[in-house]
């Protein structure tokens, strides 16, 4: 010891109140005060040559190159343990200086627990949820958001409560999540939430591993009510790709049905008609009775079209009076004839509009495909068969109630 450190240096640790030792590169013990005794309960002799982790439950960090202070369990003469205080200071190649306390315990455990109180405070405030796991899938702390949530009283969240208020599929999907954070892993997941008063909740949660000096795993986690965020994307998505009076697939949803369609129609062999179809003097009812009235006849056009339709068969609206219906597995003309009959009887039913009867009609063409076509060239070949069927058909018939002939 006196080749590192001055006599009167060495003197001057030796009766200092604060444990000192001097472990070798060996990570024995070379050299210890008198302080020592006290805390292991040991003869200074008796230190000499033991190797740290005879002393210490924990073994100690040989990583930092900076003094660091950390509380070890440290083994008295009797068998028990107790924490202690432990500043490292790395020598290099000559070795470590530990500094031993435990007279700080008590102020470093008050430190904590104020840092802590902090902590909790500030995690109140918070607009999201926020929850610690200390081991496993147990939750030791939720803070008050994440009880509003759930809608519930906390003590039954805590532990593994948490996970019963997701139903079993979506319990399993944050499950998986939970346990790759366990893992080391970063992960999301979007699951629905019953919450406490009965109300399903779409939450976005993420999770994080951490782990304690003791070696425990667990995870810090955060949860949102993203229930209003996932609806106002869903109205932006409905509202990109559907016609805002009729409700019908617009233009934009009809060539993404396309695409999936012919993605898959040559692996399945499946054919497809397309089918347009156009009001007869649909601009009569707009001149005669009006905007409103002739928006009216177009919503009930696209019910009664709706109504009709198969699982197979899905109808857009084009533009203006238009609408396009596509009809997966027609693959003859006598099956698209049949289908166009069905349109074009629940079409010519009379129509009460403005205390007016409307007799309607449509025009219809189609073409059936059996491989991919570009979707310009399809609009092009139905619309020049629909105008075709257009020329012979009579004049709309207004009618007004009692009147009939």
């Amino acid at each position: 010891m006196s080749s590192i450190f001055s006599k009167t240096f060495e003197t001057y640790l030796d009766v200092s109140d604060r444990a000192t030792l001097y472990l070798d590169p060996d990570d024995k013990i070379a050299w210890a005060n008198r302080a020592c005794t006290e805390i292991f309960g040991m003869a200074v002799d008796d230190l000499m040559g033991r190797p740290i982790e005879y002393l210490s439950k924990n073994p100690i960090d040989r990583s930092v190159l900076r003094p660091q202070t950390s509380i070890y369990q440290m083994r008295h003469a009797t068998g028990l343990l107790r924490d202690v205080l432990v500043t490292t200071v790395n020598l290099g190649e000559q070795g470590w200086m530990l500094e031993l306390r435990t007279s700080s315990i008590d102020q470093f455990t008050t430190e904590a627990g104020v840092y802590e109180k902090r902590l909790r405070a500030l995690s109140d405030e918070v607009p999201v949820g926020i929850f610690f796991s200390e081991v496993g899938l147990r939750l030791y702390y939720i803070n008050t958001r994440l009880t509003e949530i759930f809608e519930v009283p906390a003590g039954r969240i805590y532990g593994i409560g948490w996970l019963d208020f997701f139903s079993a599929e979506d319990r399993s999907k944050v499950e998986s999540a939970a346990t790759r954070a366990l893992k080391g892993e970063r992960s999301y997941v979007v699951a629905n939430l019953n919450t406490g008063t009965g109300r399903i909740a779409q939450v976005s949660l993420n999770f994080r591993n951490i782990s304690t000096d003791r070696g425990a795993t667990g995870f810090v986690g955060t949860i949102e009510d993203v229930t209003d965020q996932i609806a106002a994307e869903e109205r932006l998505t409905f509202a990109a790709t559907h016609d805002p009076l009729t409700g019908l697939p617009n233009r934009e949803a009809m060539d993404l049905t396309l695409a999936r369609h012919f993605s898959t129609a040559g692996r399945e062999k499946s054919s497809l008609m397309m089918a347009f179809c156009d009001l007869d003097d649909f601009k009569t009812v707009n001149d005669t009775l009006g905007h409103v009235a002739g928006d009216r006849l177009l919503i009930e056009i696209a019910k009664r079209l709706q109504r009709i339709c198969t699982e197979d068969q899905q109808v857009f609206r084009y533009a203006g009076d238009e609408f396009i219906v596509l009809c997966r597995g027609v693959s003859t003309d006598a099956q698209a004839k049949k289908v166009l009959r069905g349109f074009q009887r629940c079409l010519e039913l009379p129509i009460y509009l403005a205390s007016t009867q409307i007799q309607i009609s449509a025009s219809f063409g189609y073409a059936v495909f059996r491989s991919k076509v570009d979707i310009e060239e399809m609009i092009t070949k139905v619309d020049r068969e629909m105008y075709k069927n257009k020329a012979a058909k009579k004049d709309l018939v207004f009618q007004r109630p009692g009147t009939e002939q």
